[in-house]
């Protein structure tokens, strides 16, 4: 006979699940912070006192923190969770860990990371999940992969990531479905864009320049959505019949094929164009 009371097993899965729900909550935020906002535009420039920052979970203006010659890290923006405008980390010459930025969700506008060169990974990045803006990430010379991005499935804006020498990895980014503006990959070391397979949707331009060991861009095939401009050039090492097939590809979705540069190629049987201004 039923009495309606939960059985002893029903009792230790409720206690497993809230014990599971816990320690995800526990990860997604060490921190417990009381709700303290921001209602400025705030920029710490020149100096690596972040205090102002302290305790603050909610900037609803734009973050700047750059041009800082002894940062090393940015503790005291642990219990910061949102910034409804652009989070800039830029040209912060010791700034070697993220790790402050823990319980960083959400994010309103563009995330920029530039000219951090004892930056080598995006660590403290790991729980961001909406990412409204642009993503750009160029000029870091010891960035090694961007693997705490791995939450991220959209990008409302570009994704530009330039000129980082040992970025070798971008398995960070192999759950990104949408870009909602310019797939831009300049001089970086990839050898192919597998990553980045998962990769549907393209509402710009695709320009992807400069990469002396890329062999193939056959990974992006996946894409079913793009406009604008395609743009592939000075890969030497890229076959050009690579290059073309992933143009007639985007053809064959509704592009409408105008607007297209494929120069500075490896020759095939599909031939070779100099960029012009290589000349």
């Amino acid at each position: 006979m039923r009495t309606g009371r939960p059985s002893l097993e029903a009792l230790v899965l409720a206690g497993i699940l809230a014990l599971a729900c816990a320690e995800q909550d526990e990860h997604l935020c060490p921190q417990t912070c009381e709700e303290l906002v921001l209602d400025e535009y705030v920029e710490i420039n020149g100096t690596s006192d972040l205090s102002v920052l302290e305790g603050v979970t909610h900037v609803r203006g734009v973050l700047r923190i750059k041009h800082n010659l002894t940062l090393r890290h940015l503790d005291e923006l642990s219990c910061l969770r949102r910034v409804d405008g652009e989070l800039e980390l830029r040209d912060n010459k010791r700034l070697a860990s993220l790790e402050g930025l823990g319980c960083l969700v959400e994010l309103g506008d563009d995330l920029q990371i530039s000219d951090n060169p004892a930056l080598t990974d995006l660590a403290g990045l790991r729980n961001l999940r909406e990412l409204a803006g642009d993503l750009s990430i160029y000029d870091n010379g010891q960035l090694r992969n961007v693997d705490a991005l791995d939450g991220i499935d959209a990008i409302g804006g570009d994704l530009h990531v330039t000129n980082s020498p040992a970025l070798d990895d971008l398995s960070g980014l192999s759950n990104v479905r949408v870009v909602g503006g310019n797939l831009g990959l300049n001089g970086l070391p990839l050898t192919d864009l597998e990553d980045l397979a998962a990769i549907e949707t393209v509402g710009k331009d695709i320009d992807v320049s400069f990469n002396d060991n890329l062999t193939s861009v056959g990974a992006l095939h996946g894409i079913t959505s793009f406009d604008r401009y395609y743009y592939i050039a000075a890969n030497h090492q890229l076959p050009t019949c690579d290059a073309e097939s992933l143009r007639d590809h985007l053809l064959s979705t509704g592009w409408d094929g105008e607007g297209q540069t494929i120069c500075g190629t490896l020759e095939d049987e599909c031939g070779f164009e100099e960029c012009e201004w290589c000349e």
